[in-house]
């Protein structure tokens, strides 16, 4: 997480001047991104279930505009069982960045940032690195892909 806490934190700020609606599709599109490229696709067929659910629901509301999401109550409500029994790497990362996502409020600037954050640290556990330093992030493609699309992603927003 070294890197992408040095990578990113410059980014927070610009995180905050985006409208609402544009950081939901930003955290919409990340999602998406990130597990679209897995290296391995998820094998928790709930917690794939689940999100692949929710972020349907996400996309709905970006392409009508909306700034907030609001999950169905089915999917709402099962969200903390799905969430307690995942267990494979990245996982539960990945179902807090799509809840997150989902927030009936609209995503904050904070909120985007931790979705980042989760992205990062679901596709860096994945990696299974045996030390999580620096110089391993630095080394790890996966980790560099993720940390380089997310930089593209909110400099194209903020431009």
């Amino acid at each position: 997480m070294e890197l992408w806490d040095r990578e990113m934190s410059g980014y927070k700020a610009r995180l905050d001047e985006l409208a609402p609606a544009t950081r939901l599709k930003l955290a919409v599109e990340a999602i998406t991104w990130t597990l679209e490229t897995l290296p391995e696709p998820l094998e928790d067929r709930a917690a794939h279930n689940w999100i692949t659910e929710a972020l349907a629901v996400c996309r709905s509301a970006v392409q009508n505009g909306a700034a907030a999401v609001q999950l169905p109550a089915e999917l709402d409500s099962a969200y903390d069982e799905i969430a307690q029994d995942a267990e494979e790497s990245g996982v539960p990362h990945y179902l807090s960045a799509t809840f997150a996502a989902a927030d009936a409020e609209g995503v904050t600037g904070g909120q985007l940032y931790g979705i980042y954050s989760w992205l990062y640290e679901g596709s860096l556990d994945r990696e299974e690195i045996p030390e999580w330093t620096i110089e391993a992030e630095e080394a790890n493609p996966r980790c560099n892909a993720v940390i380089a699309a997310q930089k593209r992603q909110i400099e194209a927003a903020s431009a």
